[in-house]
């Protein structure tokens, strides 16, 4: 069986200076380096966090883009077929009045229900 102390070095109660790395800055140095390093990493931060916004606002023109160009395909389908849907009344008045009564007759039984 070993020995624990030869696993684990003891720590060194000499100074209270000297950290357990062999440190042998002032407090206050160590400090000013601390907030540097957290400076440094606020900087970084920042700049993370402005790359996520400028993605973020290009896949939003994308999907606006997008969806404007899905609403004016729509509206365009939807203009032809009204188009469409007037010449064919125009033509053939009476075949249109047919399909219009007969759709209402549909409608009446499906509700009656």
């Amino acid at each position: 069986m070993q020995n624990q102390d030869q696993d684990f070095p003891r720590q060194s109660t000499a100074s209270s200076s000297t950290s357990r790395s062999g440190d042998t800055r002032s407090p206050h140095a160590s400090l000013e380096t601390l907030r540097e390093q957290a400076r440094a990493v606020g900087y970084e931060l920042r700049a993370l966090g402005r790359a996520g916004v400028d993605a973020a606002e290009q896949e939003l023109g994308f999907v606006k883009r997008r969806s404007r160009d899905a609403v004016d395909s729509a509206k365009e389908r939807a203009d032809e077929w009204e188009h469409r849907t007037a010449k064919g009344v125009q033509e053939r008045p009476l075949r249109a009045l047919a399909y219009a009564a007969g759709v209402g007759v549909l409608l009446g039984l499906f509700f009656r229900r």
